[in-house]
């Protein structure tokens, strides 16, 4: 299979809606001229695939790109409206160190999980949640985006505290805490035990692990206590693990 670039383009859709031409589009957008030209080195008639968080298309570059007016035009090959993966799966991350997250906001993104929610809980080293950070965190997450093709990239909202979690749950909701103290993942996560309806909840501690209290909070709100392996996992592997087993699992 031809492997072929994809970059994301702010604003695609509301662009390729007012386009002039049918099958051609000009984007002034000199960031990812740089970025095609520059650091990808494409030519004239490769193909690139453009998306934001509504459509996608496949197109080839037009020699007009490399003329020097800094502009992309492409001709569009093909478009279509991204399709989410089913089912939903919600992350609920402990606050983790700030690398060790942005490492795990990737993986999530590129195994199609739809919405990452932060929690600040007992254990957590320091909480350095800031609008930049979580600017940073998007742009890590749309190049998960762009090397894995699933175009849609998860929601990413403030952190939460634990005892706020239940407000945003649903009873239908299949409600997971990943644990080293819980049973096999073996004996309740089968692909017959989730409706076509149900959002799959996976929550992960942060570095130090939940506390007695934070685990019964969430036992009491229907969080089922699972554990991955027989071994101790750190954060980044136990969440790449745990959702890359439930979307192999419910897909």
């Amino acid at each position: 299979m031809k492997h072929v670039f994809a970059c994301y383009v702010k604003d695609l859709s509301n662009i390729f809606e007012q386009q002039k031409e049918p099958d051609q589009l000009e984007l002034n957008n000199i960031e990812l001229w740089q970025r095609i030209t520059g650091i990808i080195r494409l030519q004239a008639n490769e193909e690139i695939i453009l998306f934001d968080e509504k459509i996608n298309m496949l197109s080839n570059l037009d020699s007009k790109t490399f003329v020097g007016k800094k502009k992309v035009f492409v001709n569009i090959l093909s478009h279509e409206q991204n399709q989410k993966i089913n089912p939903p799966i919600i992350l609920f991350q402990g606050l983790t160190k700030k690398e060790t997250f942005e490492d795990i906001a990737y993986s999530a993104a590129a195994l199609g999980v739809s919405q990452i929610q932060p929690i600040i809980s007992q254990k957590i080293s320091k909480n350095w949640w800031t609008e930049k950070d979580s600017e940073r965190i998007m742009k890590i997450m749309i190049s998960a985006c762009e090397q894995s093709k699933y175009f849609v990239p998860p929601t990413l909202n403030p952190p939460i505290k634990i005892s706020e979690i239940t407000q945003m749950l649903h009873d239908q909701n299949f409600k997971i805490c990943f644990d080293a103290d819980g049973e096999s993942i073996r004996k309740h996560c089968k692909p017959n035990s989730l409706t076509q309806k149900a959002t799959i909840v996976a929550l992960f501690g942060p570095e130090g692990g939940l506390s007695s209290d934070e685990i019964k909070t969430l036992t009491d709100s229907g969080f089922e206590l699972l554990r991955l392996t027989p071994t101790i996992l750190r954060s980044k592997e136990a969440a790449t693990v745990g959702l890359g087993l439930l979307r192999s699992l419910f897909s």
